[in-house]
């Protein structure tokens, strides 16, 4: 829910995201809600 509140998408929106990003190698949960995040994949996505 804080996710979607800062960037003014739903929940849902943003859970996919999230999920999508995890499957995806580029969000890693360490324990519950604490991530590592690769910031080099991201910049990939970022930049196309």
């Amino acid at each position: 829910e804080d996710i979607g509140s800062i960037l003014s998408i739903t929940v849902e929106t943003a859970s996919r995201t999230i999920s999508e990003f995890k499957r995806l190698g580029l969000l890693k949960e360490i324990r519950p809600n604490h991530f590592n995040v690769d910031i080099e994949g991201l910049n990939k996505i970022i930049k196309g």
